[in-house]
């Protein structure tokens, strides 16, 4: 993206634990109670053009970690 004049400036991210569609227990092979987490993230660049959305489904007891440059 860079090469084309696009450059992040805001990554949001919503982070939700909720109960699974059908799709979701079939592409992940889930008992109907077991529950996933959810990734919802927006990125923007500096001049506030959106670029990216990208929404991540995955199974309880997935990990996140973060980590941050401030400058």
């Amino acid at each position: 993206m860079a090469s084309l004049g696009h450059h992040p400036g805001r990554v949001e991210e919503t982070v939700e634990v909720r109960s699974t569609t059908a799709a979701e227990r079939t592409a992940l092979k889930l008992d109907e109670d077991e529950p996933v987490l959810v990734l919802l993230r927006k990125t923007t660049s500096r001049a506030h053009v959106p670029m990216e959305v990208s929404l991540m489904t995955m199974r309880e007891g997935a990990r996140l970690r973060y980590e941050i440059e401030v400058d």
